[in-house]
C-alpha cells in the first residue's frame, strides 16, 4: 500500500510539473521560437487540459482533475479576454457596404482559373493578394484590371522573391508601397462613391514567418512602428494582411491596442465555408478596423487547391458623416 501510494504521489507530482508550467507559458510566454510556438497553440493546450481532466476524473485522480480543469479555465479566460470580440457581427443598416478580401498564394503557389474565380466570387471591393511570385504579378494585374479592378499597386521584394498587390474597384486618393525589413506593404486612401461620399485609409502588410529570433524581433519592431503611425490617423482605417501571429499573441494585442483597432474575426479558429472548424489552421491572416466602421460579416474562403485561400470581411461606415471633413494627408505616413 505504501509503495502504491508513493507511485501515485510521484505521478501526480510529475503531471503537475507539466500542467502548471504549460499553462503559465501560455499566459506569460518567454522569448524564443519554442515559446512563441507554444503561445500559438494555446487553444490546443486548453482543449488538451479539458481532455486529460476528464481522463483523470474517470481514473480517480481528483487533485489532477481539479488542476487540469483550473488550467483549462484560466486559458479559456485568457483567450476570451485577448480576442475580446462579440460572438455575433453587427446588424446591417444600409445597402452601402464595403468588402475587403485578403488572400495568400502560399498554399496555392500556381495561379489558375479556379483560384482566381474563387477570389472574384467574393465580390470584394478591395483585394489584397500576397505571397505571389514576382513573375506572376504582371499576369495577375492584367487579369484583375480586366475584371473590374482598374486601380492597383504592387510591391516586389526581390530579396525574398515575393510580391504582393492591392486591387481596387475605387480610385485611390493616394497609394504607395513600403518596404520595411521583413515586412513589405502598401498604404493608401480610397474614395468610395455612393449616396454619401466616404473615404478610408488602408494599410496592407505581409510579415515573413521565419522561425528565428532575429526575424521575430524585426517583426515586433515593425509592428510597434506601424502601430504608432496608424494611431495618428483619425479617419476610417482598415488594416489587413498576413502577420504570422495568432490573434491572441501578446504582440498582436499590443499592436491593436496602440493603433486602436478592432478584430473582424469572431471566435478563435478559422471556419471553412462548409462549416467545419479547423483546430490546426491558425488564424495568421487578419483584418482590423477602426471605430469608424462596424463589421457586418467575416468568412474564410477556400478553393479546389487549398482549404484556406484567404478571408473576406464586410463593413459599413458607423456614421453617415462625410469623411472628407477629416484633416488627414498622405504626409502622415
Amino acid at each position: 500500500m505504501f509503495k502504491k501510494s508513493n507511485h501515485r504521489l510521484f505521478f501526480e507530482f510529475f503531471m503537475s510539473l507539466l500542467i502548471v508550467p504549460g499553462v503559465l507559458l501560455c499566459i506569460f510566454p518567454e522569448e524564443g521560437p519554442f515559446f512563441r510556438w507554444w503561445e500559438a497553440h494555446t487553444l490546443l493546450v486548453m482543449l488538451g487540459l479539458l481532455a486529460i481532466g476528464l481522463a483523470f476524473f474517470f481514473i480517480n485522480f481528483p487533485r489532477l482533475t481539479l488542476l487540469s480543469f483550473a488550467g483549462c479555465a484560466a486559458l479559456c479566460l485568457l483567450l476570451d479576454e485577448r480576442t475580446n470580440a462579440p460572438l455575433r457581427h453587427a446588424d446591417s443598416n444600409t445597402d452601402q457596404q464595403l468588402r475587403i478580401g485578403q488572400f495568400s498564394m502560399s498554399n496555392a503557389p500556381h495561379l489558375d482559373e479556379v483560384q482566381l474565380s474563387a477570389i472574384l466570387s467574393t465580390a470584394s471591393d478591395l483585394i489584397s493578394i500576397q505571397n505571389v511570385r514576382p513573375e506572376q504579378i504582371t499576369a495577375l494585374t492584367n487579369f484583375f484590371t480586366c475584371c473590374g479592378y482598374p486601380y492597383f499597386e504592387c510591391v516586389v521584394d526581390s530579396a525574398r522573391q515575393s510580391a504582393l498587390g492591392v486591387y481596387s474597384r475605387y480610385a485611390f486618393d493616394f497609394v504607395r508601397g513600403i518596404n520595411f525589413p521583413q515586412a513589405p506593404g502598401i498604404v493608401g486612401k480610397v474614395q468610395v462613391p455612393g449616396r454619401e461620399l466616404h473615404s478610408f485609409y488602408f494599410f496592407n502588410a505581409h510579415f515573413y514567418g521565419d522561425n528565428t529570433t532575429d526575424v521575430y524581433e524585426q517583426n515586433r519592431e515593425n509592428l510597434h512602428v506601424f502601430a504608432q503611425e496608424l494611431n495618428r490617423i483619425r479617419a476610417p482605417l482598415l488594416v489587413f494582411g498576413d502577420y504570422q501571429m495568432v490573434s491572441w499573441a501578446k504582440d498582436i494585442q499590443s499592436f491593436r491596442n496602440t493603433a486602436n483597432l478592432r478584430d473582424s474575426r469572431r471566435g478563435m479558429t478559422p471556419t471553412t465555408p462548409h462549416g467545419y472548424v479547423s483546430l490546426f489552421d491558425h488564424p495568421f491572416d487578419h483584418i482590423f478596423y477602426s471605430d469608424h466602421f462596424k463589421c457586418i460579416s467575416f468568412e474564410t474562403i477556400s478553393s479546389a487547391a487549398t482549404l484556406h485561400l484567404g478571408i473576406v470581411g464586410t463593413y459599413e461606415f458607423a456614421t453617415q458623416d462625410k469623411q472628407n471633413d477629416v484633416k488627414q494627408t498622405a504626409q502622415e505616413f
